[in-house]
Parts: C-alpha cells; structure tokens; sequence
C-alpha cells in the first residue's frame, strides 16, 4: 500500500510506472549495473538504458562517479526540484491564462447583438498587459495615469505607445498626468509630440487609480499595488464610455497647456 502511495505521486511528477519503481529499486538496493538493474526490473537492456536516460534527465538518478558503469540514486530530497519546476510551470500558465481567453473571446467567441454591456477582470502584469495592447489598436486614446508607478512596473509601455503612434499616423493620444518629476520626464520623451498631448492634472486632485483609459467603447481601470498585485478591469459599455470620454473632453478644455522647462 505504502509503495503504491509513493508510485502514485511519482506519476504526478511526470514519472511513468516503469521509472517510478527504477528509482526505488535503486534508492533500495544502492548503486546497479544497466544490465543488473534491467534484470531487477525484468526489462531488457535498450528498453533500460532508455528509462535510465530520463531519470537522469529529471535529475534523480546519476552514473556512478567511481564506476560510470553503475547507476545510482540521488537522494529523496531531489524530488524537491521536480516539485518547484511544476510549481513554476503552474504560475506561468496562471500568468497566461487571462491574457489567452480574453484573445480567445475577442477572437473567437460570437458577439451576442443584445448585450449592452459586460465587464472583464485582470490579475497580474502579463494578464494587465492585455489591455494595453488592446487600446493600442484604436485610433484615439484618452488617458488618466500617474507615470511613476506605471513606467516602474510597464517600463516597455512607454517605446511601445511612441512606437505605435510613429506606424500609425492616424492615432492619437491625449493624457492627463499627475504632476511629478517622473511626469515631465515622461513628457521630454515622448514623441511625436502633434499627437501624444499631454496635460497635467491640478497638483491638490490625486488619482486612485494608476491608469485610466478610455478608448474604443470602453474603459479600463488599472490599480499596481506593488509590481506582484497589478489588477485591471475593462467596462464596455457605451453610455459609460461617452460619459467618460465628455468628462475627459471638458477637463482638457478646462487645463492649460503644460510648461515643461
């Protein structure tokens, strides 16, 4: 029973039956020739050598220095990297699944006519990242951010925005900055300047959010809490989205033109 309990969680390491029970044999009976270890296992010498090949390879098994014609097994606690790999693994495909199914929704799923509106959720850098590709797509950006945190956890945004705007004569973005030392950087290093306006908001009005932007019928809200907790939600929905764009329309007419020395 206890042998089967330990069968089972190697096959959840990617262990096949065959290894799994290889590499007890050799943590029990010590260091085995190819030809005695195929034997113990009743498996001939090619169908062994190609078992021992992948142990090796996962790291818990290894030729024996003294005698590299004998195969042993590194000890238990090895199985601790093998672990930490899928662990890794996992967070990766987490980090990737929101950005693929909203690529797979904007791309594959059927728009239904009579839906007014919906609202879609972001967890993490490469997840938030999505919707900054999406805006790019769209012919006229507005913009409410606060450059410091935002440039610290998307340093790429900033050539990837002047990047577009240079292929896409037809974009343009308008940004209303909170006032900072990082802003008028921001501001000098950014082209072309006829259409990336920049505008600072009042120094005593402080954004709750990092990054706003209206564009395309939609609104997307970006919060950073620290570069491990970016979040983002993206509201579609067009009376929400003129109202939005009206209000970002008036405080432009309203803010003087920025001096930046």
């Amino acid at each position: 029973m206890l042998m089967q309990t330990i069968i089972n969680y190697l096959k959840k390491l990617d262990f096949s039956e065959t290894e799994a029970k290889l590499y007890i044999t050799l943590l029990q009976k010590g260091s085995m020739t190819v030809s005695e270890l195929a034997k113990k296992a009743k498996l001939n010498r090619t169908a062994a050598y190609g078992y021992i090949n992948t142990l090796i390879d996962k790291g818990v098994i290894a030729r024996s220095k003294g005698d590299l014609n004998k195969i042993i097994a590194n000890p238990p606690e090895h199985l601790h990297y093998l672990v930490e790999e899928r662990v890794s693994a996992a967070n990766v495909l987490k980090e990737q699944l929101f950005p693929i199914v909203t690529t797979l929704n904007a791309s594959f799923m059927q728009v239904q006519e009579n839906k007014d509106s919906d609202i879609h959720y972001y967890k993490g850098k490469n997840s938030v990242n999505a919707i900054y590709n999406d805006c790019l797509k769209s012919q006229a950006i507005r913009a409410y951010f606060d450059v410091k945190d935002l440039e610290q956890t998307f340093p790429e945004n900033k050539d990837k925005f002047n990047e577009t705007i240079t292929q896409n004569p037809k974009m343009i973005v308008y940004e209303l900055i909170q006032k900072s030392p990082e802003a008028i950087a921001h501001i000098k290093n950014s082209l072309p300047a006829t259409r990336h306006l920049f505008k600072f908001l009042p120094e005593d009005i402080k954004l709750t959010a990092n990054d706003i932007l209206i564009y395309e019928g939609k609104v997307a809200i970006i919060n950073i809490a620290d570069k491990n907790n970016v979040t983002g939600v993206v509201i579609h929905n067009k009376s929400y989205f003129e109202n939005s764009k009206q209000i970002f329309d008036l405080l432009w007419r309203l803010l003087p033109e920025p001096f930046v020395r």
